[in-house]
């Protein structure tokens, strides 16, 4: 089936606003799977197999970070050709990074199979323990390698502008590994169910991704002997930055824990844990609005739109900010009842490292269309550069605030580097695309921190209310009482958006956005 009749055609908003939609209701259905199984798989396991499964998956996903950045380079890539009618070049970029993968994987492989058994010595663990750890590392990496050659399909789903497509092949993917480990589980496969299932998973979400690349995008296969050496530069042009990227980006959001295990304590670490994964859930949700504005914007860049690209970054911005305040607002002023519910008991200073953290993806979140969008254009060392100022500005600062304020200290010079970070890039932008930065986006961001200072305000009040704060002594009780005061912090911060003003560059195409939007899911 062609393309055209694969793909609907819409506008480019509503394909935005589908992609995201989309991509946020995968994530969210795959967390609620996972936060069902996860006691199951910790009964059947026990914790000490399960911690080695958590730790040596991690480990075999930091490997696939040594890709060269390739994985942020075929979106970008595939969506030019195919905008600019070139399909040849298209499945060129296709064929080069399967094959690209293929051959990643078997460099990889001998290091990793010789290494593997001195490699999880550095984790404590029971003696007996090492030998499984040791394959199990090998496993988990030749899983990974499979995993990223069945990737490349699915990026020229997304590469479509269809990630509602990508989403939906991708959780028919979890779902199977919900089954396999499930089934397995129960037959005593112990750790190896669990293997099997993330096996399933990468054979159907790989299958469906296939299919459907097919279907949208026609044959996918080229001659590799003639894939074409500019073609090739380009690719590894563009992902060294990419590599660079990722490198920084790990960096920023890993480097406090070394830092407080090494001044503070090994324990404090565990806190800083709990806070950050609380806070990161303002800066992964909006993310899928970034997912979805990647191929939109390289298409919008291969047909030299610079003024939409100019729309693109001021609505899209508008939005993303929105969306990390209504997170951070809500983990700012309701995280010690959220903490209680969640884990059963307070913890201290977690309340304070999710402000600085929160605070940090709220002003950070001014950067991320615009690093999007530079990104669909080619320029990927811009968004390098900043990540990098980031970095030394949050290794710099939070050497300096550890010593004063401990584990808060972590934060704050996390949050520091992010401010660093963000101002920088957003002089850079703008000066590169020529445009104000004040009006529309300088302006809103204001009046949005104002909106959500006084929402999160009047949560931080409702939580400590007598009568509400003894609701989360119930675990199940407090956790309908958190729902609901979050729908209260959406609806105090969207009705102080609009009466602040937030909106008024939008109002003549709200109606218009409406309409597109019933189109798009009719």
């Amino acid at each position: 089936m062609s393309a055209t009749h694969a793909a609907p055609k819409r506008s480019r908003a509503g394909r935005i606003l589908i992609n995201a939609m989309s991509g946020a209701g995968n994530r969210v259905a795959t967390m609620a799977i996972g936060f069902l199984l996860t006691p199951f798989i910790i009964s059947e396991l026990g914790l000490a197999q399960y911690g080695l499964w958590s730790i040596v998956g991690s480990l075999a996903g930091y490997l696939g970070l040594l890709d060269f950045g390739l994985s942020g380079a075929f979106v970008k890539f595939i969506t030019e050709y195919v905008e600019r009618g070139d399909k040849a070049s298209a499945r060129q970029v296709v064929i080069f990074g399967m094959l690209f993968y293929a051959g990643f994987g078997l460099v990889l492989a001998g290091p990793i199979v010789f290494f593997a058994p001195y490699i999880v010595h550095f984790f404590k663990m029971a003696p007996a323990q090492y030998p499984a750890a040791a394959t199990l590392l090998r496993v988990m990496f030749g899983l990974l390698i499979l995993s990223m050659i069945g990737g490349v399909p699915g990026m020229v789903v997304v590469s479509m502008q269809r990630m509602d497509l990508a989403s939906r092949n991708g959780f028919a993917g979890y779902l199977a590994y919900a089954a396999f480990t499930l089934v397995f589980l129960k037959l005593h496969y112990g750790i190896a169910a669990v293997v099997i299932g993330m096996a399933a998973q990468m054979v159907v979400a790989g299958v469906t991704q296939i299919v459907t690349a097919h279907r949208l995008f026609g044959s996918l296969w080229h001659n590799p002997l003639r894939i074409e050496r500019p073609i090739v530069n380009r690719l590894f042009g563009f992902g060294s930055w990419m590599q660079l990227n990722a490198i920084f980006t790990v960096v920023n959001l890993d480097v406090g824990r070394f830092i407080a295990a090494s001044v503070v304590s090994v324990a404090s670490v565990g806190l800083y844990e709990i806070a950050s994964k609380l806070s990161y859930f303002s800066k992964v949700f909006p993310g899928y609005l970034l997912d979805a504005l990647m191929p939109a914007a390289a298409s919008a860049d291969a047909r030299n739109e610079e003024g939409t690209l100019d729309r693109m970054y001021a609505a899209a911005t508008r939005y993303s900010v929105f969306l990390t305040f209504a997170f951070a607002g809500f983990l700012i002023g309701g995280a010690d009842p959220i903490v209680r519910v969640w884990l059963g008991r307070s913890y201290p200073y977690v309340s304070s490292i999710i402000f600085w953290i929160s605070l940090g993806y709220a002003v950070n979140s001014l950067a991320g269309v615009g690093t999007t969008i530079l990104r669909a254009s080619g320029k990927p060392r811009y968004e390098t550069y900043y990540t990098a100022v980031a970095m030394l500005a949050n290794l710099g600062s939070t050497i300096v605030l550890v010593r004063a304020y401990g584990i808060v200290g972590v934060a704050m010079g996390t949050a520091i580097g992010w401010f660093a970070g963000t101002a920088y890039f957003l002089y850079v932008y703008h000066q590169i695309r020529h445009a104000s930065w004040w009006g529309p986006i300088g302006s809103p961001f204001v009046r949005l921190a104002f909106s959500d200072l006084l929402a999160s305000a009047a949560i931080f009040y409702i939580v400590h209310l007598p009568l509400v704060a003894q609701c989360f002594g119930n675990r199940l009780l407090g956790l309908i009482v958190l729902g609901a005061v979050a729908l209260v912090h959406v609806a105090v911060l969207t009705g102080l958006s609009i009466v602040t003003g937030v909106w008024a560059q939008d109002g003549p195409e709200i109606a218009t956005r409406f309409a597109r939007l019933r189109s798009a899911i009719s």
